[in-house]
C-alpha cells in the first residue's frame, strides 16, 4: 500500500491532471485556435454549437485550471502513510520525479516536432498545429460540399484540398 500511495499521489492524480488539463486547453484554445475547433466541430455534427463552449475553450477553462493548479503547488503537502507516518526524503524526491516525467512530455514532444520541421520559426508553429487528413479518412459528404471542404491531405493534393492553416486564418 506504501508505494501505490506513493505512485497515487505524485503520478496518478493532482498536479500532473491538471498540468495536462491546463496543456490541453491551451492548445484548443490558443495554438490550435477556438475558432477552427467551433468550424471543426460544425463540419463533423453538421450545425453550430452554443458559444458558450468557445468562450469556455478560450477563457473560462484554461484560467479555472490554471488557478486551482497555482493553488494546489502553493499549498503543496509532502505526503504521509495511514496521515501519521512521513514518507522518508528518498520517496518524496523519487514522487516528484515521477510527476516530472509525466509533464515533462507535453513540452519535449512539442519541441522536438517543432525542431523536425521544414521552414522558419514561424512556418514550422503554423505547420506542426495544422492537421492532416488522409484523404480516405474524409466522409463522403464533406467532399460533395466544396464550400465546407478544409483538410491537409497527406496522400496527395488535388483540386478540392488545401491545408488548414490556409483555410482558417487565425485573427
Amino acid at each position: 500500500m506504501y508505494v501505490f500511495q506513493l505512485f497515487d499521489y505524485y503520478s496518478a492524480s493532482g498536479m500532473v491532471l491538471l498540468f495536462v488539463c491546463f496543456m490541453e486547453s491551451i492548445v484548443i484554445g490558443w495554438v490550435f485556435g477556438a475558432d477552427k475547433f467551433y468550424d471543426i466541430i460544425e463540419l463533423m455534427i453538421g450545425y453550430r454549437i452554443n458559444k458558450w463552449l468557445f468562450i469556455c475553450w478560450k477563457f473560462i477553462t484554461p484560467a479555472i485550471t490554471l488557478g486551482i493548479l497555482l493553488f494546489q503547488i502553493i499549498k503543496f503537502k509532502p505526503i504521509k502513510y495511514n496521515t501519521t507516518n512521513v514518507y522518508p526524503d528518498w520517496a518524496h524526491t523519487f514522487g516528484i520525479m515521477l510527476a516530472a516525467v509525466s509533464i515533462i512530455c507535453i513540452p519535449t514532444y512539442s519541441i522536438i516536432k517543432l525542431l523536425k520541421a521544414e521552414g522558419s520559426l514561424t512556418e514550422r508553429f503554423v505547420s506542426t498545429k495544422t492537421p492532416i487528413l488522409k484523404a480516405s479518412r474524409i466522409p463522403q459528404k464533406w467532399k460533395a460540399d466544396k464550400s465546407q471542404l478544409f483538410w491537409a491531405c497527406e496522400d496527395n493534393f488535388d483540386e478540392n484540398s488545401m491545408p488548414l492553416s490556409e483555410t482558417f486564418v487565425d485573427a
